[in-house]
């Protein structure tokens, strides 16, 4: 974290770095010590909180490659897989490095339409689901073909996540 603020923070803080002509000091038994002399005015805020988090189930009408009558999933270079009728945009997706990763979620998530994402599993235990499958048979398992395909590297299912969740269409009970 970095605090441009007047020490707002220094009394929770575990350390303190400064930096002192572009180099990093250790300062936090001076922050501390700071703490001690000047105390906090700060009132803690404290508010309800999240509450509980619902499960996120897909609705199976927001989440269909079909194109007319044909299935239409391609992953066009590293940043953007084709779905349907929508272009999944991947570009803040900064973990993916290789268009192999694209191609791979590409065919994961039509894997994921045909297997999981029919409105039964919420979209962490289909992910979870997927992960299972590819630890146990491979990437092969989602290629579209029957021969082995050289051509995937394994996205993590945050990634996978991170794509399904950016489909335009996608509802969620």
């Amino acid at each position: 974290m970095s605090s441009g603020g007047p020490g707002d923070y220094l009394d929770v803080a575990d350390q303190v770095i400064m930096m002192n002509e572009y180099r990093p000091v250790d300062v936090s038994k001076e922050a501390k010590d700071l703490c001690r002399e000047y105390p906090a005015l700060r009132v803690a805020e404290r508010g309800k909180g999240f509450g509980k988090l619902e499960p996120r189930v897909p609705l199976p009408e927001s989440f269909d490659p079909q194109r007319g009558r044909k299935t239409k999933v391609k992953a066009r270079g590293l940043d953007t897989v084709q779905f349907g009728n929508y272009q999944i945009e991947l570009d803040d997706v900064e973990q993916l490095i290789d268009p192999s990763q694209t191609r791979a979620i590409a065919d994961i998530i039509y894997y994921a339409w045909k297997r999981y994402l029919h409105g039964r599993y919420p979209l962490s235990e289909a992910i979870r689901r997927i992960e299972n499958d590819l630890d146990q048979y491979g990437l092969e398992i989602v290629s579209p073909f029957k021969e082995k395909s050289g051509d995937y590297a394994r996205p993590r299912g945050l990634e996978i996540a991170a794509a399904i969740n950016r489909l335009r269409s996608l509802k969620i009970r």
